[in-house]
């Protein structure tokens, strides 16, 4: 399931383990700005726990935190948390939301309790309307700190086009909106408690991912026309065993043809995953390097098909090619992610998003799949929390999503 919580319906779980006696729970405690105790409403999550936890405090403010369920090195627990806390007081509502360090073991009552402290709180409203200003009702908005976040706040927008977050406190904070017929979209919003102010976000027709702005870096690099040996084998470039190259082709006669990628402003981008098509076949790949070239072997008798995808700069395509010109061959970035038509490749987002089991989150350097649940496919399959999609192609009767790792690029085959 990709959404777990709708709205503000919550439904409560007790935190600590039926067979930890209550004295030797973790315990935090919320307090308010002059240090005095807060009923509160909790959700908590922490790596390799899903679903979050919702539960409340009592009326000292208490609250145990659950036993993480991931391990990092030396097999210790990894025990931070994200913690969200919303008092029951609507007069003066206050709140916390942030990562907090978990203790190392068992906290007893007589020896106190870690604690948070929760500022004062406003609802967060914005409205979702269509390109000609009227609300888009039914879009699905996410609300998190973090692009890539534990916790995650979950509502459907109204027939007036409002999606409201209650009681959440000061501070900047990621907002996803998805609607049908829409091009996702990811903001940074910058929420304060004295502003009753209810930002507008509008929706652009059409599906799929939107090139966020932030992706419009500063040119740090002018291509060159140097040649260079610095492409990757295709098996080199993908764990997963790489693309494969038509035999029949590799048996014609080639030539080496120069590639070099540049992003919108003419700047080389290294890191681009490179496609070289002849005649419906997949006959070359590789990485590209900057502002030098990614020499590869293509056959001789073109015209050829350029296509190149980068994580963060999105996707070009170069058509009628042919092997053999001075200068090589320059494809430019700048279309968004899923939408070149190559032959092989799946560009329907939502396809992708039910193969993972997962959403795919725009970060602004990249769309990357947010692997919570440690049961997903996407989990299972060997994804990681991080990791950039790059592409997805079918592959019989799977589904074979590539995605930018360390700088390096990881095949992953899932069932479809």
């Amino acid at each position: 399931m990709l959404a777990p919580y709708q709205g503000e319906v919550e439904q409560p779980r007790a935190l600590a383990g039926d067979d930890a006696p209550p004295t030797q729970a973790r315990w935090v405690q919320v307090l308010d700005e002059d240090e005095r105790a807060l009923a509160s409403r909790v959700m908590v999550s922490a790596p390799g726990l899903w679903p979050p936890v919702v539960t409340r405090s009592d009326e000292a403010g208490y609250v145990a935190l659950p036993e993480p369920g991931a391990r990092g090195p030396g097999d210790e627990p990894m025990r931070f948390y994200e913690f969200l806390a919303r008092s029951d007081d609507d007069e003066e509502p206050r709140a916390f939301w942030g990562v907090i360090q978990g203790p190392g073991g068992p906290v007893f009552a007589e020896e106190g309790a870690r604690f948070v402290r929760a500022s004062p709180a406003a609802d967060l409203r914005l409205g979702i309307v269509d390109a000609e200003g009227a609300p888009v009702e039914g879009a699905f908005v996410r609300l998190s700190r973090e692009s890539l976040a534990l916790l995650h706040l979950h509502v459907t927008t109204r027939a007036d086009g409002v999606a409201a977050f209650r009681q959440i406190p000061p501070g900047t904070y990621y907002v996803t909106i998805d609607a049908e017929g829409h091009t996702r979209r990811t903001l940074q919003v910058q929420h304060e408690t004295d502003d009753a102010f209810m930002l507008n976000v509008e929706l652009l027709e059409g599906g799929g991912l939107r090139m966020p702005e932030a992706w419009r870096a500063p040119v740090v690099q002018v291509l060159g026309q140097s040649s260079s040996n610095s492409s990757l084998a295709v098996g080199e470039a993908s764990s997963g065993g790489g693309a494969s190259i038509d035999e029949d082709e590799d048996e014609a006669a080639r030539e080496a043809l120069e590639i070099y990628v540049a992003d919108p402003q003419g700047a080389g981008v290294t890191g681009a995953w490179v496609e070289v098509w002849h005649a419906g076949n997949r006959v070359a790949a590789g990485v590209s390097a900057g502002s030098r070239a990614l020499s590869l072997q293509v056959p001789a008798d073109g015209p050829l098909t350029l296509y190149a995808t980068h994580p963060g700069w999105g996707e070009g395509q170069l058509v009628g090619v042919e092997p053999g010109g001075r200068g090589g061959a320059t494809v430019r970035l700048g279309r968004p992610l899923l939408s070149m038509p190559v032959p092989d490749r799946v560009r329907s987002m939502s396809a992708i998003e039910g193969a993972l089991g997962q959403r795919i989150v725009d970060t602004g350097s990249g769309h990357q799949i947010d692997v919570v649940d440690p049961q997903s496919p996407a989990a299972r399959a060997g994804v990681e929390r991080g990791d950039a999609l790059v592409f997805a192609r079918r592959a019989g009767e799977e589904l074979r999503v590539t995605v930018s790792r360390a700088g390096r690029f990881v095949e992953v085959a899932l069932p479809r």
